[in-house]
């Protein structure tokens, strides 16, 4: 983040303002008590699971990594703060609640993950595995659903705006 915020220093005039949009928990959630936490260790589990079937190789489910990390507003504030090049204008962390009448189904979140991760999953495992692992990670589905939307499942996402300072 220190290094996104220092090229984009670059690229903005001084006074001028940016707007991220980025996923995030609350300040003092765990990020396995989020929507996208519980999933990613559900296709973990799977992954695991596969490996303990002798489906793929354990060494490589333990140095597979998924690249996303959801910042907290604190931690974030003392990212821009420590890159010196904006000050916070605004930072208003928005939850995710789902609405109960209109939740996604266990088979589109399924397919939402198996289309962002699939090209991941494919380079680090091979394509051989990706259809059982996203059948078992649909069916670790019925286990997740009740969680994800529960009063503590919410997920958030900060919308900030900075202003670049002149230095």
């Amino acid at each position: 983040m220190g290094m996104f915020l220092n090229a984009r220093a670059k690229e903005l005039a001084e006074g001028s303002m940016m707007v991220l949009i980025i996923p995030s928990i609350p300040d003092g959630v765990s990020p396995s008590n989020v929507p996208i936490g519980i999933l990613l260790n559900h296709l973990g589990s799977c992954l695991m699971d596969m490996a303990k079937e002798g489906l793929i190789c354990e060494a490589l489910v333990d140095s597979f990594n998924i690249p996303l990390y959801c910042v907290t507003p604190k931690e974030l504030t003392q990212l821009i703060e420590q890159s010196g090049c904006f000050s916070i204008e605004r930072m208003d962390p928005t939850d995710c609640e789902f609405d109960p009448d209109n939740q996604p189904t266990e088979y589109t979140i399924m397919m939402h993950f198996k289309s962002g991760l699939e090209p991941v999953i494919t380079k680090h495992f091979g394509a051989e595995i990706v259809n059982e692992l996203f059948e078992r990670f649909l069916e670790r589905m019925h286990e997740a659903t009740p969680s994800l939307f529960s009063s503590n499942g919410k997920g958030s996402q900060l919308t900030v705006i900075l202003k670049r300072k002149s230095l």
